[in-house]
């Protein structure tokens, strides 16, 4: 042998050169070893190497100590030449060695079917490793740690036999060239081979046992060992005769058993010692001998080693006399007598019947039987020499040995129509994937009540599968809910790009339909100034819930009214560099300004009246006005002049000391006015995708606005006495409530007059508190402008109505006077929605949310100013504007101000409050109107 002594255990396959075999031409026989082994000592190659009287095979621990962990099936191979016998040894996951070594490299994170699939396979291998045994030797033998048959062996040997007479078409193509007789190619092995079986730990007493027992000498016929020898071997044989693995013809079988000799052996007080046996005896036996001599301590530890070494290498009794002949009763007597009819050329004639037919046997010599054995070892044992016959054969094997995923399969797949039936229960047309995942959720109840095994995790991702493609197929309903949070009533399907039309029955290239969301709820909703009502669809984006329905409404009633425009994002025209030029030394900033914050006149015109509304601001009070704030070119033109008049301000060094004081006083507070409105250039290339609030980055303004500022005309058109003339008002609240704004109209005496301190205005603007009322006992110089505001809310059924107060719906009597004052609205935060007093049918009423700001707006020299400020949630909400300068009214008009229908913030929409919340959780911030008085200097 080329790289091994013959001497030696070797592993299957054999390789070197068979040319340089020494015994080439031996005639031989060739047993093979299987079965199960015991934990300890007794292990399978303890018990051959009890047969070869010497330890040729080596001890496979449970722990691996001096060993490699193995994790595949393999076969040990021993030739033992003082005899001409071949042993073969097969190692498998039955061996507690191995059995060890994959427990602990096996996953414990596995789920329960890769954990079954993987001992599958290792069974598996351990039955390929039978087949090539059955295959290759003339005796097996099956060797268990119990007196007990394994009735697993009855399964086993016949799912090996069903998988031999398929495979032996492709046997007799591969042994077609071997150095064999015909009849070898023929029947795929050289002989039926003989199945024996040892037994392992007997407890039955021996023959000297018994008969000092009995008190009888020789005249019992059968020792108990005899006896129990002889029932094992009549069970054993009708098993398997009953499970037709034995006939009458031997040479149809896998393997036979031999009629008038024993197959069965019982290892009892010959047989190997336990470990732990002799670990306890040795103790035993040094504790006796530490108290009858004192043996120094090193010393006695290493003649325990010694000993314990010894005895566990070599156990007593354990190695027994070779005896060919057979005329003993030990386990080599046993195993002789059927090894010798091998050697002696004569076979196995094991037929039986009135017209037994032989059987074929053949003595091989070494070199012919490693050349058939080496070709089946990669047949059979290999992935590599496998093909696709092969492979569908050892597949066949594999499912014939799992009864359990056999069992399991029927199971699941009697129970999986039911599972898929009660998903189907009760299902609509169309549903969404939370009715989906219900439905899913009762259907993987009832298949989990049934189901049972390894399968069922396979058959569970088949019926989450089959309720996909269900719900797939036709019945999946659009998931996207409106901004008010109802679903789409569609079925699944795209949304039609700008200008193409809606196409709700899909083409033949077209999977789903194509049209806009819709959810099928409508409520009615008044246009921007609130003149006329129309049904509206629900929204699912904010710019068709804020500016697309209003805009079509405006188009039938709003026109032709006087709009203010709010800053929205206007892009860059092409051609018009990014930059601006760098303004020139006397249009620079004093240097209490802040860097970024600088005033670029835009080219472009205003396509509103905002033209008109900054010369008059101007005119009016002498302070920045919006359109200054807006970056417009005229408040750019009015403040250089102011700066020009500041740089001049030392020519006035003459004036008095009162006066200077006076003046500079006036300067400051100018100066810190014109910072104030100094803003941040809005961005040409940047815009926001939805509205504009607190959170948003400076300088960047929103594609469209959600809020409308509009004028119903003179203030004359307004009547307080009948209230607002509009469709939809609930019975006594469409009264707008009175705010009077005191002016105070005296003179200074003629000795505070002096000359204008520079850079002062010619015209002084005072700031009037919220909800002024006339004063008792006010002197005839005070007088009083009256302005008329109301707070309308709306909701879904087109109901429309006004509040006086946070708390309270505002009610007028027959006659149309009303006693309250617009004092609360303007001093108190307001709701943002209110229950409207309309009948509900439930319990629970209809929700009115603030959609319009009714103004009057007097004649000079008063100066109505809006600050709208929104928190449509609990903190930390945003607050939501329309700007972010102050918006300047224009004299003797009846305003509106409409305000957005949902609010949506950068964490999405903003929804109205629950049960459990308080009203004013969302509101309108106090501040929204401001009153200033222009007093005109003589």
């Amino acid at each position: 042998m080329t790289g091994m002594k013959w001497n030696e255990v070797w592993r299957l396959p054999f390789v070197g050169d068979l040319e340089e075999l020494p015994f080439k031409d031996d005639k031989v026989c060739v047993v093979g070893m299987f079965g199960k082994s015991q934990v300890g000592y007794g292990t399978k190659s303890t018990t051959i190497n009890t047969i070869l009287d010497r330890e040729v095979f080596p001890l496979h621990w449970p722990d691996g100590a001096g060993l490699q962990s193995q994790e595949e099936t393999y076969v040990e191979a021993f030739y033992d030449k003082s005899k001409n016998v071949i042993y073969l040894h097969l190692v498998s996951v039955f061996d507690t060695s191995m059995l060890v070594s994959l427990c602990a490299n096996l996953d414990r994170d596995l789920p329960y079917a890769d954990v079954h699939k993987f001992w599958r396979d290792q069974e598996l291998q351990h039955a390929r490793g039978l087949m090539f045994l059955f295959h290759v030797c003339h005796i097996l033998v099956a060797l268990h740690p119990t007196c007990t048959f394994d009735m697993s062996y009855g399964q086993l040997l016949r799912t090996v036999d069903s998988v031999r007479l398929k495979m032996l078409p492709i046997l007799q193509d591969v042994l077609r060239d071997a150095p064999v007789g015909a009849e070898w190619k023929s029947a795929g092995r050289s002989c039926t081979p003989r199945l024996l079986f040892v037994f392992q730990k007997s407890y039955l007493p021996t023959e000297s046992e018994t008969r000092a027992e009995t008190g009888k000498s020789k005249g019992t016929k059968h020792s108990p060992k005899k006896r129990l020898q002889h029932r094992i071997e009549d069970q054993i044989y009708r098993i398997f005769r009953k499970s037709r693995l034995l006939t009458n013809q031997s040479k149809d079988c896998l393997f036979t058993v031999p009629p008038n000799q024993t197959f069965v052996y019982i290892q009892s007080g010959d047989g190997p010692v336990d470990a732990i046996t002799n670990l306890l005896s040795n103790l035993h036996q040094n504790c006796a001998m530490g108290k009858e001599a004192e043996i120094p301590a090193s010393r006695s530890y290493q003649m325990s080693r010694r000993t314990n070494q010894s005895a566990l290498m070599n156990p007593p009794s354990i190695f027994l006399p070779t005896k060919p002949n057979g005329a003993d009763d030990s386990l080599l007597g046993f195993l002789w007598q059927h090894i010798d009819l091998v050697l002696s050329g004569k076979g196995f004639d094991d037929s039986v019947g009135r017209n037994p037919q032989p059987s074929h046997f053949e003595l091989p010599s070494y070199k012919k039987w490693l050349t058939v054995c080496n070709t089946l070892y990669e047949l059979l044992l290999t992935e590599a020499g496998q093909h696709a016959k092969v492979q569908g054969c050892l597949e066949t094997m594999g499912s014939s040995l799992d009864v359990e995923t056999k069992f399991s399969d029927s199971r699941c797949s009697k129970v999986l129509p039911l599972a898929s039936s009660a998903y189907q229960n009760s299902l609509p047309s169309h549903y969404t994937s939370k009715v989906h995942n219900n439905q899913l959720a009762q259907a993987m109840k009832v298949f989990k009540q049934h189901a049972r095994g390894p399968a069922y995790e396979h058959y569970v991702l088949q019926l989450q599968e089959d309720c996909e493609k269900f719900w797939a197929n036709g019945r999946q309903l659009c998931e996207e809910r409106s901004l008010t949070g109802q679903h789409c009533v569609h079925p699944f399907h795209t949304l039609p790009k700008p200008g193409q039309p809606a196409d709700p029955e899909p083409s033949d290239s077209q999977v789903v339909p194509c049209m806009p969301h819709n959810s099928r709820a409508r409520s009615l909703c008044a246009c921007n100034c609130g003149r006329k009502q129309a049904q509206r669809d629900d929204p699912f984006d904010v710019k068709a819930a804020n500016h697309d329905f209003f805009h079509l409404m405006e188009e039938k009633c709003c026109s032709s009214l006087e709009h203010i425009s709010f800053p929205v994002f206007q892009r860059q025209p092409q051609g018009t560099p990014g930059e601006e030029a760098a303004p020139t030394p006397e249009e620079e900033p004093p240097p209490t300004f802040q860097p970024e914050m600088s005033i670029k006149p835009d080219t472009e015109p205003s396509k509103r009246k905002d033209s008109v509304l900054s010369s008059a601001t101007t005119t009016a009070s002498g302070g920045l006005s919006l359109a200054l704030s807006l970056g417009q070119s005229g408040g750019s033109d009015m403040f250089v002049s102011m700066l020009h008049a500041d740089q001049n301000s030392d020519s006035l060094a003459a004036v008095g000391m009162d006066s200077m004081m006076a003046a500079d006083s006036q300067q400051q507070e100018a100066e810190a006015e014109k910072t104030s409105q100094l803003v941040r250039q809005p961005s040409v290339t940047e815009s926001l995708p939805g509205m504009l609030h607190s959170d948003c980055p400076p300088g960047i303004l929103p594609k469209f606005s959600s809020w409308e500022l509009v004028s119903l005309g003179p203030v004359s058109q307004y009547y307080p006495s009948m209230g607002l003339e509009q469709p939809g008002f609930i019975h006594g609240s469409n009264f707008l409530l009175a705010w009077d704004i005191p002016i105070h109209t005296e003179r200074p005496q003629q000795g505070d007059q002096a000359w204008p301190a520079p850079g002062e205005s010619q015209s002084v603007r005072r700031s009037i508190p919220h909800g002024g009322k006339p004063r008792r006992g006010a002197k005839d110089s005070d007088s009083f402008v009256r302005v008329y505001v109301g707070y309308e809310y709306e909701c879904a059924r087109g109901h429309r109505f006004l509040c006086s107060g946070p708390d309270k719906v505002m009610k007028a009597s027959n006659s149309g006077s009303v006693k309250e004052t617009a004092m609360k609205l303007l001093s108190m935060d307001m709701p943002l929605y209110f229950p409207c007093p309309c009948p509900s049918r439930g319990a629970k009423p209809h929700l009115g949310q603030l959609m319009r700001v009714f103004i009057t707006t007097p004649d000079p020299p008063v100066q109505i100013h809006l600050h709208p400020r929104l928190q449509p949630g609990p903190p930390p909400c945003p607050t939501f504007y329309p700007q972010d300068e102050d918006i300047p009214l224009p004299p003797s008009r009846l305003w509106v101000l409409r305000l957005p229908f949902v609010y949506v913030g950068e964490a999405g929409v903003i929804s109205p409050p629950r049960d459990s919340q308080p009203l004013l959780s969302c509101k309108v911030l106090k501040g929204l109107l401001k009153a200033t008085i222009v007093e005109e200097g003589e």
